[in-house]
């Protein structure tokens, strides 16, 4: 059979004798797998030259001739190796599932000179590198697998420099070519490759496959095949430095990113061995981490079959069987009283009272007390024990919540159950802490109700038996580990979550943080910054990492990164740092220029840039405008600034920031000398106010009406600037009337006290006071002022509370009065007032708009609610290819990007808003006056508009009111006409019947034994002589019902062409249904004192129903007999049991009808008929009809509950 090697491979070969041959193969396999694969040796197949070359190279007695002969240049350094892996080559596995052989014996194989030795140990030996356990079990299922490779170490007891950790440069080769492993690994995009078959990993250790790794892993398994997992970390995303600038080891970074929680040590102390990493590579001396589980840490109520796990491989069912019972634990919590109470309970016992004395903290504890008063539905409140008259501040309380039954929180409070059985309980809990966090987590956050009482369930610790080792190489540039599990144990706790941020990770978001820039920098910003998601290939952090889901954890890097960046803080402390070191540069490169502290507490520092400063100087600039602003930076600090409009690049300019936690005249004072003395510094020249010295450019300075800052200013300026020859102001002068000589107050802030009057008085009032700003002599400020008295409102004249910006409340005179009695305010706000010239006043704004437009464009560049430094000092942008990132900014870097744009502007002549001239700010300012106005104006219809459906609203509701008390009335007058009657039928609705059935309207003829009544009728004589002519011709005309309620009274019925009427608003419209056309209306009043007798379908006791009749008026009012209503008697039966028969409905008698009617007939004889026979009814028997005596009729189909008759005598 023709040999598979090359030609030169088989010289090689041929050349070694047999000796040599039989030593190479004894570095490969141990004597176990030799003698039980025996056959695979009878050729030289089994040779891999490649080793064979490595051995030869490795080992000087084997050399080839040609190996030989060559020396090198210099002798390598030489390293001791510790004894127990000096001469150690293999150990064989201690149990050997063979059925052929005998249990091998335990040797160890020794270089002496030139002679192998072969050492037997007894079964108590064991070198120091034997893994136990570890040791892979080689069967005769097994040994068919792919060969191992396990070389052997030097032949001697040193080894050399070059040999430390050398790695094959065909290594990852090697790897490349292997199968891909069905490890299914929990972190994204994490494979690996495997190499199956035994493999020696070191002289005593074999395993059944290997795992090549070139990521960390957040799990690893511990399958039931012996693994070795190979973790390769040569990529530089590894190399993660330490605070020191040591790069942290191989092993660190795998237990920092493993999941599961570890304890032993790093191997430093221990024995190193010889560890082979992959097939033909030489083997490295290796340090070995042994490391054991430290198991799970879980509520002592927890649910057992959470944690009743064998964990070998990654499925995560058992892990999100947890995160189940942990979602249903949070859906169920509070659903119960008792749990409302246990979650109470829980939280008084765990919070710790934080008053303290005398630098002692309180040790007292939660106690019951009763309210004096009983409030918000509680009797109780809970104390601190510690209260005492002579401690009794700061001490920790606590009520009762709305939501917490109080009766069970008494109960529960002093350890009594709150049910009297387990009905009440809680299921098994679900809280499992990750092993991360541990028994730093003493109570379990869930609240537990056992045997109907509250309790506090501890967390308790769960060992784990599962072991671990790890081999790295003592070659700290030797980037890659190798771990086994000795004894192949399986862990015994689910696979916690990742909630882990491992170094790799930190890194990770710090970039995003840096990117994104540090000072400033929240979770929020860090997560949706554009930068953020190139770094993280377009995924949110949550995705990209589990662990990166966690706010808290973000939150805590951020505030790394931050301290990171100003170690100092980022209070007053960073703050000083910053300004310190600031110091040290020359005058034209500092941003931070003043730092004052006074006596009281208060705090200044001044930021500015040189050429920003210098622009206060420019001709144009005629004022500029001072104000405090409180969103940037959150605590006590406050921003001050100051704007100016630079006319020749036509835009605002913060020209200087001040950071301030004052606001007395004082403080505002010193801070404006403070500004004074730093312009002089940084310019050379004073603050140019013209008032106050010669040449000067500033006309003004413009300001909100906070009295604190106007004095103070006016105190510094004048104090330092004021030269009495050429302003012809004695320096004695006080600072209130020295005020209008330089300051211009803002008409707007003044006029926003106004807007609290408006609901007080007239439109025209209101827009008058508003107005008060123009006033242009003192004989109008007079009248303004008698105005104002007229107005007679406490709230315009009389004692009124006037809020100071940013000072405290005071209580001072009427709006009107405070500005009138003041020296300063009114020639500040109103050109006729001030001492300034026209001119001056005109060519000064009247507003802050512009410095207020600065604090929002600031807030916008920067952020708001920042630290002290981070609302001041910059930070260094991240460049990303491809793409230009606009990221947010501080104060510093505002102002200095304003300065180069300034400069640029300047030297290219192009500005940065080219629509910005004054011809379009004018046109700008005039479209919003407009537009101020037409929406004002609709405003103002809208609001006339509302005002009159108001009134329409209250009309109605007024005449619904009345018409409501008059239908009242008329009910209540409707009801003392009627007679009281008993009546032995049963009344019968219209209504719908229980088989859907609704009463017919339909008339049908009249029966035989429905005769005309002629019985003496009840309703009184005077109620019946009503008569008229009656139309010959027949008009037949159709009446619909009336409207539901009380009975006509005083009706004035009226009758026009084919439509007939009435004027009251009870009387329905009468629509003709007939041909007849009535050519005059007729009007004739009817003043009944019982309206029911006259009409058809009434009688005494019914009420009138018009409801689909047609009435025919003929010669005579005997053809209504053939109608009938739901009253059973016809027309003629009413009238006749009146004694008044024929007698007509209406009194047509009037001189409109041309025709004259033909006479009724004569009325009835006086004597009534006789009444009809009554038919007397049979008397209700008692007996039970038979089925078949039953109308049919009656039977109702649906099933109804029977019920029992009453007997007739009882």
């Amino acid at each position: 059979m023709p040999s598979k090697h090359t030609a030169d491979d088989q010289k090689l070969i041929d050349s070694l004798p047999i000796a040599v041959v039989t030593a190479f193969r004894s570095s490969i396999y141990n004597p176990v797998y030799i003698t039980l694969n025996a056959h695979i040796f009878l050729d030289n197949d089994w040779i891999d030259p490649r080793q064979l070359r490595a051995f030869l190279e490795r080992d000087t007695k084997h050399q080839s001739p040609d190996s030989r002969s060559q020396t090198p240049d210099t002798a390598p350094t030489r390293v001791k190796l510790e004894d127990d892996a000096s001469t150690a080559r293999l150990s064989p596995p201690e149990h050997v599932a063979a059925p052929i052989v005998d249990a091998p014996v335990k040797t160890r194989t020794l270089i002496e000179g030139n002679r192998e030795v072969f050492q037997i140990l007894s079964d108590s030996e064991g070198s120091d590198s034997e893994e136990g356990s570890g040791s892979a079990r080689i069967g005769t299922e097994s040994v068919t697998g792919a060969r191992g490779s396990s070389p052997l170490p030097p032949s001697s007891d040193f080894l050399t420099e070059t040999e430390l950790g050398g790695e094959s440069s065909d290594e990852s080769e090697i790897v490349a070519d292997l199968q891909k492993s069905d490890t299914a690994w929990l972190d994204q995009g994490l494979s690996s490759r495997v190499r199956l078959g035994p493999f020696r990993v070191t002289s005593n250790v074999t395993v059944q496959r290997v795992e090549y790794l070139t990521e960390l892993a957040s799990v690893y398994p511990t399958l039931e095949t012996p693994t070795a997992l190979v973790v390769d970390l040569r990529d530089p995303k590894f190399h993660i430095e330490n605070k020191d600038g040591d790069l942290y080891t191989v092993d660190a970074l795998i237990k920092n990113k493993d999941n599961d929680s570890w304890t032993g040590n790093t191997g430093t102390g221990d024995s190193k061995v010889f560890v082979t990493f992959t097939e033909g590579e030489e083997p490295i001396l290796c340090r070995r981490s042994r490391l054991a589980c430290k198991g799970a840490f879980a509520c002592e109520l927890v649910d057992e079959k959470l944690l009743d796990v064998v964990r070998r491989d990654l499925d995560p069912a058992s892990r999100d069987a947890i995160f189940a019972a942990q979602r249903q634990t949070r859906r169920e919590a509070g659903t119960t009283a008792e749990r409302r109470v246990t979650d109470m309970i829980k939280v008084i016992r765990q919070q710790k009272c934080f008053a303290e004395k005398n630098g002692k903290k309180c040790a007292g504890l939660p106690i019951l007390k009763t309210k004096k008063v009983v409030s918000r539905g509680h009797a109780f409140w809970v104390a601190c024990s510690g209260w005492t008259k002579d401690f009794k501040e700061n001490h920790r309380t606590w009520s009762i919540p709305d939501d917490v039954d109080e009766a069970l929180f008494v109960k529960a409070f002093h350890g009594l159950p709150m049910a009297a059985d387990d009905s009440k309980d809680t299921p098994p809990c679900s809280a499992i802490v990750h092993p991360h966090t541990g028994l730093r987590l003493s109570r379990c956050p869930h609240a537990h109700v056992e045997n109907g009482k509250a309790v506090t369930s501890s967390i308790v610790h769960r060992a784990c038996p599962a072991v671990r080792t790890i081999f790295v190489p003592l070659d700290a540039s030797v980037r890659k580990a190798l771990i086994i599990h000795p004894g192949n144990i399986a862990h015994n706790h689910p696979i916690p979550p990742l909630t882990k941020v491992s170094f790799e990770l930190k890194k990770t978001y710090r970039k995003c943080i840096k990117a994104a820039g540090s000072v400033g920098a929240t979770v929020t910003k860090v997560d949706n910054a554009p930068s953020t998601q190139l770094l993280l290939d377009g995924q949110t952090p949550g995705q990209f990492a589990p662990a990166l889901q966690s706010n808290r954890a973000k939150r805590k890097l951020v505030r790394e990164a931050k301290l990171e960046e100003y170690p100092a803080g980022l209070d007053a402390a960073g703050a000083f740092k910053l300004f310190w070191d600031d110091m040290k540069k020359p005058i034209d490169e500092r941003y931070f220029q003043r730092l004052v502290a006074m006596p009281d507490g208060g705090v200044m520092m001044l930021t500015c840039l040189k050429s920003l400063m210098k622009l206060l100087d420019d001709s144009g600039v005629t004022s500029f405008e001072t104000d405090t602003t409180f969103k940037r930076i959150k605590g006590e600090m406050n921003e001050w600034e100051v704007v100016i409009f630079l006319k020749a690049l036509s835009r605002a300019v913060t020209i200087a920031r001040a950071y301030v936690n004052g606001a007395s005249a004082e403080f505002f004072e010193r801070l404006y000398d403070e500004f004074q003395s730093l312009k002089q510094e940084l310019t050379g020249k004073p603050i140019g106010f013209k008032r106050f010295i010669k040449g000067g450019n500033i006309l003004a300075m413009n300001s909100d009406m906070e009295a604190a800052q106007v004095l103070g200013a006016t105190r510094s300026v004048f104090k330092k600037l004021n030269d009495p020859a050429y302003s012809q102001i004695p320096n004695d002068t006080p600072a209130e009337e020295v005020a209008p000589e330089m300051i211009k107050l803002c008409t707007t802030h003044a006029k926003r006290a106004v807007l609290d009057f408006k609901g007080l008085i007239s439109e025209d009032d209101y827009n008058r006071l508003l107005d008060f700003t123009s006033i242009d002599s003192e004989e109008k400020l007079e009248e303004f002022s008698q105005f104002v008295v007229s107005l007679g409102q406490k709230k315009i004249q009389g004692k009124y509370p006037i809020i100071f910006l940013h000072a405290a409340l005071k209580n001072c005179p009427d709006w009107w009065d405070h500005k009138a009695m003041s020296a300063w305010i009114l020639p500040c706000l109103i050109k006729s007032q001030s001492p300034m010239s026209a001119e001056d006043w005109d060519n000064t704004p009247s507003t802050t708009n512009i410095g207020q437009a600065q604090h929002h464009w600031t807030n916008q560049q920067t952020g708001i609610q920042q630290s002290w430094v981070e609302a001041m000092e910059g930070y260094v942008t991240l460049s990303v290819p491809h793409s230009v990132l606009t990221l947010a900014s501080s104060a510093r870097k505002v102002d200095e990007r304003i300065a180069r744009e300034i400069e640029i502007s300047i030297q290219s002549g192009i500005l940065v808003n080219s629509q910005n001239e004054s011809s379009h700010r004018r046109a700008r300012n005039t479209t919003r006056q407009s537009t101020t106005i037409r929406k004002s104006r609709e405003s103002h219809e809208l609001a006339d508009e509302r005002a009159r459906i108001e009134l329409e609203i209250e009309a109605q509701k007024q005449a619904q009111k009345e018409g409501a008390a008059r239908l009242k009335e008329l009910k209540e007058l409707k009801s003392s006409t009627r007679k009281t009657s008993k009546s032995t039928g049963r009344s019968v609705g219209a209504t719908s019947s229980s088989s859907g059935r609704v009463a017919s309207r339909t008339v049908a003829g009249r029966s035989e034994t429905q005769q005309p009544s002629t019985s003496t009728s009840t309703i009184p004589a005077p109620m019946l002589g009503l008569q008229g002519p009656v139309p010959t011709s027949a008009s037949a005309f159709f009446m619909p019902p009336p409207t539901p309620g009380p009975p006509f009274f005083d009706l004035d019925v009226s009758i026009q062409g084919t439509a007939a009427t009435s004027t009251s608003p009870l009387m329905p419209e009468v629509i003709p249904t007939s041909g007849y056309a009535w050519n005059a209306m007729h009007s004739q009043p009817f003043n009944i004192e019982s309206p029911l007798a006259p009409f058809p379908g009434s009688n005494s006791v019914t009420n009138t129903d018009f409801g689909g009749f047609e009435f025919l008026f003929d010669s005579s009012l005997d053809t209504l007999d053939q109608f009938n209503s739901f009253n059973p008697d016809p027309f003629s039966s009413v009238y006749a049991s009146t004694g008044q028969a024929g007698a007509p409905l209406f009194d047509f008698s009037h001189s409109t009808f041309s025709d004259d009617l033909p006479p009724l007939p004569p009325p009835p004889a006086s004597s009534p008929p006789a009444h009809a026979p009554l038919v007397s009814a049979p008397a209700p028997s008692n007996k039970r009809k038979r089925r078949d005596e039953v109308d049919p009729a009656n039977i109702i189909d649906a099933p109804r509950a029977r019920k029992i008759p009453k007997r007739a005598d009882a």
